[in-house]
């Protein structure tokens, strides 16, 4: 919806526009993060204001990790009411999770929404998106 607005401001427009394009934030969480700090930010990211195209769409966290921190990840944004879409590893974690599709890990949802997914290292998550 937010990228045909977009197109047809650009098209038909008379006079200059700044066109801002459509796309998807994400949040790393790595297994050396402080977990109160990413939490913080992630609840802020996600929460503040859902409609905006800087909001968060999508979490990569560090397998090692994944285990202590998608429990207290649950239970700060369940909150607030945010559903959580989850990779394999994520929602064998916790029951809470929505499984995840192919198309979560790209979707703007610009709502109360988060994709988490779980990787190896840092170079994997930048290569899964």
């Amino acid at each position: 919806m937010v990228h045909g607005l977009i197109k047809t401001v650009v098209e038909n427009s008379t006079i200059p526009v700044i066109e801002t394009g459509t796309g998807n934030c994400h949040i790393y969480v790595d297994e050396t993060a402080d977990f109160s700090m990413a939490l913080s930010i992630i609840e802020n990211a996600k929460t503040q204001r859902t409609g905006v195209c800087n909001a968060c769409e999508s979490l990569v966290v560090h397998e090692t990790i994944a285990k202590d921190f998608i429990p207290l990840l649950v239970n700060v944004l369940s909150k607030k009411q945010v559903e959580i879409r989850g990779d394999k590893l994520a929602c064998e974690i916790s029951n809470s999770l929505v499984p995840a599709t192919k198309e979560d890990w790209g979707t703007e949802y610009l709502e109360l929404i988060l994709s988490v997914k779980t990787v190896k290292n840092m170079e994997e998550a930048i290569r899964s998106y």
